[in-house]
């Protein structure tokens, strides 16, 4: 199992790289590589909303033709170039067993994937291997040129509010559940939730059920008090309402056990 210290996408050295398109293998073009002159031109935001999807579905046939023959990928400093790219792609696939996307953003005239990536441990207990990393991409002519990983911490947070966070992210609804007290109290939007028979079903329901994400961008801690700042994902209707969607998350924590979270949208100063 990979070092968490020195945990990279895949923590392993590429393939030797070929240097350009001319000494890649015909196996690497045929796994879905195009040159640019034969591609189809689409618009960054497209081809950024395609990697996403691709990613989510660990759908390779649909991830390579976002690359083209002279793209590079940067992970942990090793560089990927045409048939190191698929070889890249394909250990990726296979070394997490889920990789969910969690905020989408532009930076620098950059798109910028912030993911999550989770592994099995052990099978029994179903406790995981939970990584995030952010993807920063640049687009030329509608496809792929330079995808940059670097890993991505989200801030510290009291371990039931961390395991709330990553459960969340991985929809793992045991391990969610489990951060609560049995007497913990959920108010969601001002509807409430006792104990943790009302939190599952609430959970599996309009957590798990709508497959949210949480990115967090702040956090304030005071006393057993996490105020947790997230933009928030999901598969939810979000007709009138802001995108991004940032709420607020309220826990109050007491013997390493969530007791309290209330979930707020808090209207901006005017």
């Amino acid at each position: 199992m990979p070092d968490l210290q020195k945990l990279s996408t895949l923590n392993t050295p590429p393939l030797q790289a070929s240097t350009n398109f001319a000494s890649a293998s015909p196996a690497a073009l045929q796994s879905g590589l195009q040159c640019r002159s034969n591609m189809d031109f689409a618009k960054p935001t497209g081809t950024t909303d395609a990697l996403v999807r691709a990613m989510q579905a660990k759908d390779r046939s649909s991830l390579l033709p976002l690359f083209t023959c002279d793209s590079v990928i940067v992970d942990s400093g090793y560089e990927h170039r045409a048939d190191s790219i698929v070889e890249w792609i394909s250990r990726l696939f296979q070394t997490w067993d889920s990789i969910q996307p969690i905020n989408v953003r532009k930076l620098d005239g950059k798109s910028v994937v912030t993911l999550v990536l989770a592994k099995k441990r052990h099978e029994q207990s179903g406790d995981s291997l939970v990584a995030q990393f952010e993807w920063d991409i640049s687009i030329a002519g509608g496809k792929i040129s330079v995808l940059n990983v670097t890993r991505s911490d989200p801030p510290a947070l009291p371990p039931p509010v961390a395991s709330f966070v990553e459960a969340t992210n991985t929809f793992d609804l045991r391990r969610l559940v489990d951060s609560f007290s049995d007497d913990a109290v959920v108010n969601d939007q001002l509807r409430e939730y006792q104990g943790k028979s009302q939190i599952r079903n609430w959970a599996e329901r309009d957590i798990i059920g709508l497959r949210l994400t949480m990115h967090v961008q702040q956090v304030v801690l005071r006393h057993e008090n996490a105020t947790v700042t997230a933009s928030v994902d999901g598969e939810f209707d979000k007709r009138g309402l802001p995108d991004p969607l940032v709420l607020e998350f309220y826990f109050t924590v007491h013997h390493d056990k969530i007791v309290q979270l209330i979930i707020l949208r808090n209207e901006p100063e005017v």
